[in-house]
């Protein structure tokens, strides 16, 4: 007997265990949530602290800082600056 996989995007959600559909797409979107969760923490995290970066330089190394590119110019300002 043969034991299907299901395949999503060619990649085994399942891991080789015969699940129903219904099942395998549970799975998977309690795995995007997970990926999803995880990484608005690493964001926010990573914000936080060029927020306080932000806050720690003069005001000389942020002449910049108020185009798109906020957190590269927060950046380069605190590496001119040490």
């Amino acid at each position: 007997k043969t034991t299907k996989s299901f395949d999503l995007a060619g990649v085994n959600i399942l891991n080789r265990k015969p699940l129903d559909t219904k099942t395998a797409l549970d799975k998977l979107q309690r795995r995007r949530e997970t990926h999803n969760r995880v990484e608005r923490k690493r964001r926010d995290c990573i914000n936080q602290l060029i927020d306080d970066l932000t806050k720690l330089l003069p005001p000389k190394h942020l002449e910049e800082a108020t185009s798109k590119c906020h957190r590269v110019n927060v950046l380069r300002g605190a590496v001119n600056h040490i």
